[in-house]
């Protein structure tokens, strides 16, 4: 029977942790949920996570518009302009002040959109 001689998905033993990320398993393999497998994943993303974080509150990293850094508390607003993605840093409020003056990117002069979330 054809059915039969096609490989089913197998449980995955192990992670590829070598981009920092995604974690990837075979193609051919799968994670259940409530695993080792899945735990140990879990804890290297939730890692990977709160490395990011504390690199997003850079000390060189300040808003354009105050000059001041940013903070859990105050963190910096995702933009996007000429500069690029997320490449000027404002603090939420500062970011309604400017948008209040002009919409353009007080670096790069070009619109300024972003999301709030």
């Amino acid at each position: 029977n054809k059915l039969e001689s096609v490989n089913p998905l197998r449980p995955a033993s192990t992670f590829d942790s070598s981009s920092k990320e995604v974690l990837t398993i075979r193609t051919e393999e799968i994670v259940f949920p409530g695993s080792d497998l899945q735990k140990e994943m879990a804890s290297k993303m939730l890692e990977a996570l709160q490395l990011n974080d504390e690199n997003n509150f850079n000390e060189e990293d300040e808003c354009v518009i105050c000059m001041e850094g940013f903070t859990k508390e105050n963190p910096r607003m995702p933009t996007l302009c000429g500069c690029g993605e997320n490449k000027t840093y404002f603090h939420l409020p500062c970011l309604y002040q400017w948008m209040e003056q002009s919409n353009e990117c007080p670096s790069c002069s070009e619109e300024i959109t972003w999301e709030e979330f």
